[in-house]
């Protein structure tokens, strides 16, 4: 996964200061892995 695709995603992992929203971020990025293969 390359960093450019989800600039977003990278910004506010760089923040994990609230479990729920690492929580929350963690499920949408593998939610995007995930329609990515089909």
């Amino acid at each position: 996964m390359e960093e450019n695709q989800y600039p977003l995603y990278t910004i506010l992992s760089k923040i994990p200061k609230i479990p729920i929203i690492s929580y929350i971020l963690n499920v949408i990025e593998i939610n995007l892995v995930f329609l990515e293969k089909i």
